[in-house]
C-alpha cells in the first residue's frame, strides 16, 4: 500500500511538469535599426618548412541592420558595418587594425575604415537564418576603387578573398 501511495504522489508531481514548446522567433519592427555587437577569437596553429606557427586572431565589431521590410516569413534589412578591429598575436609580435584609424601607412585599418557605413542587403527567416545576402561584390568593389595603390591582377585577387570570406 505505501509503493502504491508513493508511486500515485510521483506521478502526480511528474504529470504537470511536463515541457512546454517554445518556438523562438525575431520579433523586429519595420523600419527600427538594430545593433549586433560581436567578439570572433580564433587560435590557428601552421607548420611551414617543418617550424610550428601559432597565430592567434581576434575579430571584434559592430554590425547594423535595419528593417526595410517583414512578411509572414522574411525579413529584408539593409546591413552596415558600424565599426571594425583585428588583433593578431603573430610569433614576430602583435599586430592590430582599426577601422577608426586613419594612418595612410597602414593599408588594412584603411581597407577596414572603408567598408564602415557601406550597406549590403541581407534577407533573413524569423527564426534568425541567413537565406541571401546582396550587394556584397558591389560593396567590396567600392572599397577596393579608393585605394589606387591597389590595381589590376592585384584587386581582382583581393576582391575574390572579401568575397570567400
Amino acid at each position: 500500500m505505501k509503493y502504491l501511495f508513493n508511486l500515485f504522489l510521483l506521478l502526480f508531481a511528474v504529470i504537470p511538469c511536463q515541457g512546454q514548446r517554445l518556438k523562438l522567433v525575431l520579433n523586429l519592427t519595420r523600419g527600427n535599426t538594430y545593433n549586433m555587437v560581436t567578439a570572433t577569437t580564433s587560435a590557428i596553429t601552421q607548420t611551414i618548412n617543418g617550424q610550428v606557427n601559432h597565430i592567434d586572431v581576434t575579430v571584434t565589431g559592430t554590425t547594423s541592420f535595419k528593417v526595410l521590410n517583414a512578411d509572414d516569413s522574411l525579413y529584408y534589412m539593409e546591413v552596415t558595418y558600424k565599426f571594425l578591429t583585428m588583433k593578431m598575436q603573430l610569433p614576430e609580435g602583435p599586430v592590430s587594425f582599426d577601422s577608426e584609424k586613419r594612418d595612410p601607412a597602414d593599408l588594412m585599418s584603411l581597407m577596414l575604415g572603408a567598408l564602415i557605413d557601406k550597406p549590403c542587403t541581407a534577407t533573413f527567416t524569423r527564426s534568425g537564418k541567413i537565406r541571401s545576402v546582396n550587394n556584397v561584390e558591389r560593396m567590396i568593389t567600392s572599397v577596393l576603387d579608393g585605394f589606387q595603390e591597389i590595381q589590376g591582377v592585384q584587386k581582382e585577387e583581393l576582391k575574390v578573398k572579401f568575397i570567400q570570406s
